[in-house]
């Protein structure tokens, strides 16, 4: 999927979750359902790699869309709890924004 225009061109970003001490641990971004933000717009409906930036270092990483048919739950990044725990720090917000290539970029 890629994303739409008025998308890759918004600036400030969309917000992740709040990164908790759990999700450090278990390496794992998270990314509101549709019904709360568009962060998880600029990612794949279906779950598989994703080529991302997180604070500037670029990776695959595996996406867990958990679209389910009754309904839109979080989407999860996952990064790996040791480069995750280099990165991030608890509490936490990222904001996830396009870049001119179409790279999804946390930060």
């Amino acid at each position: 999927m890629m994303p739409t225009a008025h998308l890759v061109a918004r600036s400030a970003g969309w917000p992740t979750q709040r990164v908790t001490a759990a999700d450090l641990s278990a390496g794992r971004i998270r990314l509101p359902a549709r019904s709360t933000s568009d962060a998880k717009s600029v990612l794949p409906d279906h779950s598989g790699g994703v080529r991302v930036i997180l604070r500037g270092e670029e990776m695959v990483v595996p996406y867990n869309s958990r679209v389910e048919a009754d309904h839109d739950r979080s989407g999860v990044l996952s990064a790996g709890a040791t480069r995750l725990a280099r990165l991030v720090e608890e509490d936490e917000v990222l904001q996830v924004t396009v870049d001119q290539d179409g790279v999804v970029c946390l930060d």
